[in-house]
């Protein structure tokens, strides 16, 4: 993604595969089995054995 540059007229599907478009940054407080379940849940979205709805019905975005 970083060597490729966004064109306006395009529409672009960036999942959990793309470590530098789609990351949690977390802080040192958050308790490891908050961290652990973090894991778990996006080992689950990798392997498709998570399906996570993509669509977004809600009010659109005002710039």
């Amino acid at each position: 993604m970083t060597q490729r540059k966004f064109q306006t007229h395009l529409r672009q599907h960036i999942d959990l595969e793309n470590a530098d478009a789609v990351r949690l940054a977390l802080a040192s407080a958050v308790p490891k089995a908050v961290i652990d379940q973090i894991k778990q849940l996006r080992s689950g979205i990798e392997t498709h054995k998570l399906k996570l709805s993509t669509e977004y019905g809600g009010s659109k975005f005002v710039v």
